[in-house]
């Protein structure tokens, strides 16, 4: 609290200090010398007044008949006005510093006309809308209009006008036909008139908070995006340079941050138009660099110098006229326009120069520096030469070693010799090498801006026009930018209450940035990373400086150097915004006014990404072809899924790639208004202003990938048919297009009121809809609404007594309004969101199209809302030489949309939804001050002051680990809502690994960056949106010369400092200089905090040290204050004296050199150069540079003579557009994205490509099976998830193979199955869909099964009416989070059942284009046969349904539908020629096969070395595929058992992971494809149905006709042989593991007889356990039979315990649900603790 009192008493005492400089300098009685050419009197006294300092008041149309000519010299203004009024019928008054020029002579009789004129300020030529023009002495008055016109009947010419406006000077004139006058300032902080891009409103009747800024004062010359001049200048207005690059926004916020999942950016509006962007780039996606944010600016396309004015309404008084688009405010452009009588053609060159960045400015070592690191990391044994040398990323010593290794036959010798002396020779030369990558890679090149226009007008037309042209060669490689812009701004006035306003504006652009991808995350070590990032100023802070620029070293297996890179990979950027606009104004009576205004937006932008043939990017792609030890390990090679012995080739054998994406804007505006403006008995003001508006904007985007271009060879592709045929297989087209529709409409109203203008009341309204909100009326239609007033008290009759002189002016303030927004761009999920899409699947045989739900319906999903008031003053003191405006603001935002963790019955556990508020507060104040005033000299100062709080006060969702501690920060409740966290730093361990504190608990390595839970341990840093901003201006002018110093502040903020720790280091890398501080030795963690550099031994023998190093980079050390104090802006500018440059014929000449973004005067010492605003993320981003630029403006004006044109007549092509529409629901019935609606019969079909689960319970029942035991410490697992699902815990790991993924995919096809059933039920079930209605039935059944069987106990008659099942979902979801009852299991298995019965009937094989990946007649049989073994009844009566739809299978002979076993094992054990064929599509056994995403084949299969904690290792196999039975030994099975050396992991060789790379090659998304049904396990389902009815024999020949098929055995087993080889087994005991038995103990909830019908399930169970190993159904075995498993711990083939043991009633037999499905409601499993 007293830290916010002392930034509120610093503004107090600056006020206090500068009023001593305000005391009035004396106006002298100045001796003038001027020369005057047959000037236009006007232009004698404008001159008169500049020179004197006397405002010299006068009516245009007295002086309009007279000119002079002559010389003035050494006289006073009064000698001045006598020489100059002399033979004139002209007189003046002096009156203090006023002098009031009038006609003379005898009167005139009197005549009555009517008067016609407009009433300008002074100031700006600009019109005052709502002047009073009174006839003295009488009741008779007018308002101006919004042009500033007015007309008043019947005036005696004998009478005398008063003309009056709040904060201007009053006149008293005798009355013309015509008059033009022209009010001065009184109020100077005061503006006249606020323009909000609807209307232009009299101050006196506008009640909001809202700042005008001119552009001619904010302008920052050499800065082509005008919106960056921003910072600092208005109060509330916060400005973050998060990326300096051309084209790239920055972060504005008005009033801070309005929601947290959308972009809180303030509406841009030019000319009463609203701005679009052809890409919706959100605040936080500002900083990603990515080239998207390259068309992030809404006005990179206008030229600064067309540029009026800003109007920046703050509050929700100012902005509801915007209703749902204004929540984060509203900036209002307005453009230069003609003028009549003004004609001017006008000149500015700008001429800039940055300044190249400097190593003294950041903490990067030097060379030797970074050498004496390589040289430990040598000794640490990560930069030998084994590794190094094929290294995929290597520098200084990888360069070493390869010209060690590199012979030259032709001389006979190595690139290096391999002794000690040339290799300390090489290192040395790298170690005093110390480039300077700065200087390679920048320049001081300079940029050039000119614009021209030209301005004319009379009373009838007026015209503006301007053409730009700026060029920038580039600050580093590869930024050079091209705009050019055009703009015409014409008003035709065709009667006198009726004129047209067109404004046409075109601009292209036509920019270079370097090639770059978009960012990655790893979710599960934290580690964020770009491949193939070449951004220049990223490279030369990262990169080391022991390298040579001219030497190519290895990135991604290739030669790599930046220099020839940036030379080869680059991105073109073409840019067009047009606009056109017109608006027709008639002015129907006095007062009264209607308006039409349209307008047409376009926008295209093609961003073309050319990798050269001889790019590293492209080399990458081809490396390793003739080394087979990179073929092997380069991941953007491609191996061929379908030819299981083939070798890693390229799919870019020649050329390059060409990347190209399209972006494509069209908006089209209508709106019509009608305003009027009455004034009644003399001191009632009013003001109506309403109105209609139709927005409808559409935007596309395309891309394209053109594989293969020969861009050296004429740009001829060169493409291998395996670069489609890899596509086909990972589902990823070269192509794709997707569009959007926003559609809006919208009618307002504001209304005014204003007595003697000392009391305003106002109040707005306004109605609309939208076609992303729903088709409800409630989701779609949203009323927004404003009342306010406000007190002019310096308009009461007491003001002047009581507080004059002091106190010049005060008006207070007060808004409460409600405005919205429609909330993120992509979030339009109020219709369920179905989208067409290619599932993964490794084979070109089994690729087929489908539909998804993407999203499923929240028909609640409404606009955020905000609640605000508003408090406010404005004063002005000692004749308004200080002035001082404060603002206080309290806001509530509530329905704002976030992801809210829902049960995920919908299909989706995470869902979009108006689930969070928050609130914030703030104070804003500005105090301008005129220090000094005198003829020649003036000093006036600017101190502006915000301070904004949020913090989010309900949010039904929970951040990531990941999200709250990265760069940006995230919301969380009771925070605000960009906070930053971190994790606790524990400080080092002994061996200097870096240690936190986590729940208690110090560790290195149990770090979960994705965890929701459990996080109340991270440290809150503070927010990363600034709290403070502000900033302070300093104005000298002398004479000729205007000095400009300005700086900018920002407090209460906090950043992430650079991530560059890491467990791993190359020798490509730079390093901060912390590393000098780093520990060493044992000890040194008492002294340091700066984490050791770990050996490889290390890291090998703790791969989890990873998560380690990362979370430094996120922890308590890395954090650092954003505040700062910077110098924006030093300029000094001079303009030519007017009696110099007028023989000339020039009206205006300056010259100005201006110093931008100089230094900063304060910065945390811990950022050590990195600045706080900019994100350094590479790719296209850059900070801000320091800059000085050069600037002549020179303008010319030119004489039009009006006679000429009197009898010319002016031909107009006016357009004007309307809209009729039935009805605006029908309108708004548009669908906002290329989202598919199921209307088709074929749509029906695509969609149940979906209903099919993409996670298998594989993983899930494996780790919680006997199948897995614990081995010694000394070998890893890659998941926790193995961890977590062997230990039967609950985990909150969310990734592929989870729980949490399972219960997602699942009723996420079931979600398709029922929009399928629906989409029939809408078309009233024709014939033809009866097929799909089958198969969409049993999906639903069988994902419903899927769900009980893994989170359900095990059916039993007995207690399944006691026993919790799932929800069953058999309607769509249509709200947000709706409360699911789980019901029995029972019931759950009941209704599993009825849609079984009901599908089976319908199925039909002949729908199918792929049929073994949908339920086939054969495929749904045996989906029956094993539910209904599951579905077992104490009388076993549903045995006899297995028994039936298995038959249905298997046919009359079962032998002939098996599995050929004897043929797969006679094929080879590599990683795919044996699971290819066990996956086939055409093998008879498999009967359907899913395609999942899943990483379980890398975990199980004995082939991969990892994984080896938990696995099948040498005594578990001895149950399973090593094991005994009647059909002999291991060495009877066709397909042998696959345990490779070294490896201790056994199994057979089925399953194979299908790895889907990313671009990078550095991660891939794993993939397999599973036989969930086959002839085999249909057989064996069979058997143990005969078995359970006592069918011994048929159940014995069933079994044996399995071994015959699996094994080598040829001796037929009977039912006796089988009872006697079961019953010689002993039962299983953990602790027998020198002979372990497959005869475990079985307590099923029926019963079972002892002897033969046991050992029968015995045996049935034990083939199963074979034959399903690895696919997850020994879990369901074990619940169903009771069996009683253990968890055992080994060290190598030695049992050191026993862990745990799960009996026949543990709760834990039915797995946990998601942890997020629990907090959302759900109830979960019971458990003991």
């Amino acid at each position: 609290m007293m830290r916010r009192k002392r930034y509120l008493l610093f503004p107090l005492f600056f006020f206090l200090f500068w009023l001593p400089f305000c005391a009035e300098a004396q106006v002298s009685e100045k001796k003038l010398t001027v020369e005057f050419k047959n000037e236009e009197l006007s232009s004698v006294f404008k001159q008169l007044s500049k020179i004197s300092g006397y405002k010299i008041l006068f009516t245009y149309d007295d002086v309009k008949p007279y000119t002079y000519s002559g010389v003035i010299k050494d006289k006073n203004i009064r000698e001045a006005l006598d020489i100059v009024l002399s033979g004139k019928k002209l007189e003046y008054n002096i009156d203090k510093e006023f002098i009031t020029i009038t006609t003379k002579g005898p009167s005139k009789q009197a005549k009555v006309y009517t008067v016609n004129g407009v009433v300008l300020s002074a100031d700006d030529g600009e019109p005052l809308i709502g002047a009073t023009v009174m006839v003295k002495g009488t009741s008779t008055g007018v308002l101006t209009d919004m042009d500033g016109k007015f007309t008043l009947p019947n005036v005696s010419s004998r009478s005398k006008l008063e003309f009056s406006y709040v904060g201007m000077l009053p006149q008293s004139l005798s009355p013309s036909p015509t008059m033009k006058v022209s009010l001065q300032s009184d109020v100077q902080t005061l503006s006249e008139v606020v323009v909000t891009g609807m209307q232009r409103m009299d101050k006196r009747m506008f009640t909001g908070a809202t700042d005008q800024l001119k552009a001619e004062n904010i302008k920052m010359d050499g800065m082509a995006d005008i919106s960056r001049g921003l910072e600092g200048r208005s109060a509330g207005v916060s400005v973050q340079n998060v990326s300096g690059t051309f084209g790239t926004a920055p972060k504005i916020r008005v009033r801070g941050a309005t929601s947290i999942y959308g972009s809180s950016k303030p509406l841009w509006v030019v000319d009463g138009v609203i701005m679009e962007d052809a890409i919706e780039v959100g605040a936080d996606d500002l900083s990603s660099g990515d080239a998207e944010t390259l068309i992030s600016s809404a006005i990179a396309g206008l030229n600064p110098d067309d540029i009026e004015s800003f109007q920046i309404l703050k509050d929700g008084s100012a902005t509801s006229i915007y209703g749902a688009r204004a929540m984060a405010g509203v900036i209002v452009v307005t453009t230069k326009k003609g003028s009549a009588g003004v004609h001017k053609i006008s000149y500015t060159g700008e001429f800039t120069t940055r300044m190249i960045p400097s190593y003294k400015e950041f903490n990067i070592m030097n060379s030797q520096e970074q050498m004496g690191i390589y040289k430990e990391l040598e000794q640490k044994g990560w930069l030998n030469n084994s590794d190094t040398y094929r290294a995929k990323n290597s520098g200084v010593y990888g360069k070493m070693y390869q010209l060690i290794n590199q012979y030259n036959e032709t001389t006979g010798q190595f690139g290096l010799a391999n002794t000690t002396a040339a290799r300390n020779s090489y290192l040395r030369q790298a170690e005093m090498r110390n480039t300077d990558w700065f200087d390679a890679l920048f320049s001081n090149n300079i940029i050039q801006n000119h614009s021209v226009s030209i301005t004319s007008g009379s009373e009838k037309a007026s015209y503006y026009a301007s053409l730009s042209a700026m060029s920038d060669p580039g600050w580093y490689k590869q930024s050079e930018v091209r705009r050019y812009t055009a703009n015409l701004n014409t008003t035709y006035n065709m009667y006198k209450n009726l004129s047209v306003n067109m404004i046409a504006n075109a601009s292209y652009r036509k920019q270079k940035a370097p090639g770059t991808l978009s960012s990655e995350i790893n979710a599960a070590s934290g580690e964020v990373s770009r491949q193939f990032d070449i951004n220049p100023y990223s490279y030369a802070l990262n990169t080391s400086r022991a390298l040579d620029p001219s030497v190519d070293y290895t990135t991604n297996y290739a030669p790599f150097n930046i220099l020839h890179e940036l030379d080869n990979n680059y991105i073109d950027l073409n840019v067009v915004d047009v606009k056109f606009q017109g608006e027709m104004r008639w002015k129907v009576i006095p007062g009264l006014e209607i308006s039409a205004l349209g307008s047409i937006k376009y926008q295209a932008s093609s961003q073309e990404h050319n990798i050269k043939d001889d790019s590293n990017q492209a080399t990458a792609y081809r490396t390793g072809m003739d080394d087979a030890t990179i073929r092997d390990a380069n991941n953007l090679l491609y191996t061929n899924p379908d030819n299981p012995y083939a070798l890693p080739i390229t799919v870019l054998p020649e050329g390059g790639i060409y990347q190209r994406k399209d972006y494509r804007m069209l908006g089209i505006d209508f709106r019509g208004t009608l305003s009027w403006n009455h004034m009644f008995k003399e001191k009632h003001m009013t003001n109506l202003f309403a109105g209609l508006e139709v927005n409808n904007l559409e935007r596309s985007q395309n891309y394209f990938q053109g594989w293969g271009m020969q861009y050296t060879m004429g740009e001829i592709p060169y493409y291998v048919y395996e670069y489609f045929k890899k596509g086909i297989e990972a589902g990823e087209p070269y192509y794709g297009l997707s569009h959007s529709t926003t559609r809006s409409v919208a009618g307002f109203t504001n209304l005014a009121y204003s007595y003697d203008g000392r009391y305003t009341l106002n109040g707005t309204f306004r109605y609309e809809g939208t076609n992303r909100m729903g088709r409800s009326r409630s989701a779609r239609w949203l009323p927004t609404w404003n009342i306010s007033g406000a007190w002019n008290v310096h308009e009461e009759d007491f003001f002047d007594k009581a507080f004059a002189p002091a106190l010049s002016h005060l008006t207070l303030k007060a808004s409460y309004s409600l405005t919205a927004d429609r909330g993120p761009e992509y979030v339009t999920n109020s219709q369920a969101i179905i989208m067409s899409y290619s599932p993964y699947r490794p084979f070109t045989d089994g690729q087929e199209t489908g539909l998804y739900v993407s999203d499923p319906e929240n028909s609640e999903l409404t606009y955020e809302k905000k609640h605000e008031l508003n408090i406010g003053a404005d004063m002005g003191f000692l004749n308004n030489r200080i002035n001082f405006a404060v603002d206080w603001y309290k806001r509530n935002n509530y329905d704002l949309i976030g992801i809210i963790a829902t049960q995920g019955v919908g299909g989706t556990i995470y869902k979009y939804a108006n689930i969070a508020s928050m609130k914030s507060h703030g104070v804003e104040f500005t105090l301008s001050t005129k220090n000094v005033k005198s003829q020649s000299f003036s000093w006036n100062t600017d101190f502006i002051f915000s301070y904004a709080k949020n913090e989010v006060t309900d949010l039904k969702s929970r951040a990531s680990m990941m999200e709250l501690v990265s760069g940006n920060g995230f919301a969380m409740q009771g925070y605000p809502v960009r906070g930053l966290f971190s994790i606790p730093f524990a400080g080092l361990d002994k061996n200097g690994i870096p240690q936190y504190l986590i729940n208690g608990e110090v560790t290195s390595t149990n770090i979960d960056f994705q965890t929701r839970e459990n996080l109340d341990y991270l440290k809150y840093e503070g927010p990363t949106d600034p709290t403070i901003t502000g900033s302070l201006g300093n104005i000298f002018t002398y004479k000729g010369f205007k000095l400009n110093v300005f700086m900018t502040y920002s407090f209460g903020n906090v950043v992430r400092m650079n991530p560059c720790f890491s467990y791993q280091y190359s020798d490509l890398s730079s390093m901060p200089r912390e590393f000098k501080n780093r520990w060493t030795v044992p000890g040194d963690e008492a002294r340091t905090n700066i984490p050791a550099i770990i050996s490889k031994r290390q890291y090998y023998e703790n791969q989890n040290l990873v998560y380690a190093y990362n979370a430094y980079n996120y922890s308590t050390e890395r954090i650092a204050k954003g505040d700062f104090i910077r110098m924006k802006e030093i300029s000094l500018a001079y303009e030519f004296p007017k009696a110099w440059i007028e023989p000339a014929k020039i009206s205006n000449l300056s010259l100005k050199l201006q110093a931008t973004n100089l230094f900063l005067i304060y910065a945390d010492k811990k950022l050590n150069g990195q600045d706080p605003e900019f994100f350094n993320t590479g790719g296209v981003a850059a900070p801000v540079p320091r800059q000085f630029t050069l600037t002549l403006r020179v303008g010319f004006k030119f004489i039009i003579k009006t006679e000429k044109m009197k009898h010319k007549h002016l031909y107009i092509t006016a357009f004007f557009a309307t809209a009729l529409f039935a009805s605006c629901s029908d309108y708004l019935d548009e669908l906002p994205d290329n989202r598919t609606e199921l209307t088709t019969e074929e749509s029906v079909t695509r969609i149940l490509v979906s209903a099919y689960p993409t996670t298998t319970s594989c993983e899930i029942g494996e780790l919680h099976s006997d199948n897995i035991d614990e081995n010694s410490n000394l070998y890893t697992y890659l998941f926790r998830l193995n961890e977590h699902m062997y230990h039967w815990r609950q985990t909150t790991e969310e990734d592929q193979d989870s729980p949490h993924a399972l219960w997602i995919d699942c009723y996420n096809s079931i979600a398709s199955a029922n929009q399928a059933l629906k989409a029939i039920e809408r078309m009233d079930n024709p014939e033809s869909l009866q097929p799909q209605k089958g198969e969409a039935l049993l999906c639903r059944a069988y994902n419903h099964f899927l769900l009980a069987t893994i989170f359900c106990k095990a059916y039993t008659s007995t207690h399944a009416e006691q026993d919790l099942g799932i929800p069953y979902m058999d309607e769509l979801e249509t709200t947000v989070n709706p409360s699911y009852d789980r019901g029995t299991l029972a019931t759950t298995y009941q209704r599993i059942a009825a849609d079984i019965e009901e599908g089976l009937p319908l199925i039909d094989d002949n729908i199918y284009s792929k049929a073994k990946y949908h339920f086939n007649k054969k495929a749904a049989y045996a989906f029956a046969a094993r539910f209904y073994l599951y579905y077992m009844q104490s009388d076993f009566s549903n045995c006899r349904k297995v028994i039936e739809y298995a038959d249905r299978v298997l046919g009359s002979n079962a032998a002939e539908s098996l599995r050929n076993w004897k043929a797969l094992g006679m094929l080879s054990s590599n990683r795919s020629v044996q699971p290819n064929e066990y996956v086939n599509a055409d093998n008879q056994a498999n009967l359907l096969l899913i395609s999942a995403d899943s990483y379980w084949p890398l975990v199980a299969d004995p082939g991969y070395a990892p994984c080896e904690k938990y696995c099948s290792n040498d005594i578990t196999a001895a149950e399973t595929c090593k094991s005994t039975g009647p059909w002999g030994s291991q060495t009877n099975y066709w397909q042998e058992p696959f345990a490779p050396g070294g490896s201790i992991k056994n199994g057979f060789r089925r399953l194979a992971l299908y790895q889907e790379y990313s671009t990078s090659g550095d991660s891939y998304t794993g993939h397999m494809v599973l036989p969930a049904f086959t002839t085999d396990e249909t057989l064996l389902c069979r058997a143990e149905a005969y078995t359970l009815l006592k069918q011994y024999d048929k159940a014995a020949a069933d079994i044996d006709a399995w071994q015959k098929a699996f094994t080598k055995n040829t001796t037929t087993l009977t039912k006796e042989s089988i009872n006697s080889f079961y019953a010689a087994l002993s039962y299983y005991t953990p602790e027998n593991t020198a002979n372990p038995s497959v005869k475990k103990e079985l307590h099923p909830a029926f019963t079972l007889e002892q002897g033969m019908q046991e050992n029968l399930i015995h045996c049935i169970l034990h083939a199963r356990r074979i034959l399903t190993l690895e696919e997850g159904l020994r879990w369901q075995d074990i619940k169903r039979y009771g069996i009683v498993i253990y968890r055992r711990y080994f060290e190598g083939s030695t049992l050191v315990r026993i862990t745990d043991t799960m009996g026949v009633d543990d709760p834990r037999r039915a797995v946990q649900l998601p942890s997020n499905v629990i907090t959302a409601g759900m109830e979960p499993n019971p458990r003991n603790d």
